[in-house]
């Protein structure tokens, strides 16, 4: 159900739908589709958000695409990560006046630094404002970022919950097997 060290995004993927397939056959719960993503669509987001994408995150959409999740054989299947396009800078969310409000006084400038030096790939919650991210001010060698979340509710800021977008999909992978796990074979009986 987990996946190899080192795995890469698009391979996790792949693992989710064979993992699927072999669970439930024709009935899947979760299956990944993909929607081409064009070259010029990355180079856009980049001069944007004037920073270069994590080196996986551009192997992953540009070998296979923008990865749909379609939950149920007759779901219609929705964006697991936003559209290149749809990128912004972490601080891009704090909109409302009173956001920080909730955030202790002398946390502040961590959290609007923090924000400053992410940029949102996926939306978790439909409805919510809540992200994940590549913290930009974190690049390692191999031009890797780390992930971090941003939780709207609480203007929270994880300093780093996966070390880089590969192993974040390979978590995310690994969340939904074991809800297919959970649910068993006969899910859709």
């Amino acid at each position: 159900m987990t996946g190899p060290p080192g795995e890469t995004a698009g391979a996790a993927l792949a693992r989710l739908n064979e993992f699927n397939n072999a669970l439930h056959g024709s009935d899947w719960i979760y299956q990944v589709e993909y929607r081409p993503v064009g070259a010029h669509a990355l180079v856009e987001a980049e001069h944007y958000l004037k920073t270069t994408l994590p080196p996986s995150y551009v192997r992953l959409l540009s070998a296979y695409g923008l990865p749909l999740l379609r939950y149920g054989k007759d779901g219609r299947p929705g964006p697991l990560l936003l559209e290149p396009g749809e990128l912004r800078r972490g601080d891009f969310y704090l909109w409302e006046e009173d956001y920080l409000d909730h955030v202790p006084v002398e946390e502040r400038d961590a959290v609007m630094d923090r924000l400053r030096n992410s940029v949102s790939f996926r939306r978790p919650d439909e409805g919510a404002d809540n992200y994940d991210m590549f913290r930009t001010d974190m690049v390692n060698a191999d031009g890797e970022m780390p992930v971090t979340s941003y939780q709207h509710d609480m203007v929270y800021v994880d300093p780093e919950r996966f070390a880089t977008f590969d192993r974040y999909i390979a978590a995310l992978v690994d969340k939904y097997n074991r809800k297919q796990a959970a649910a068993g074979p006969d899910y859709f009986q």
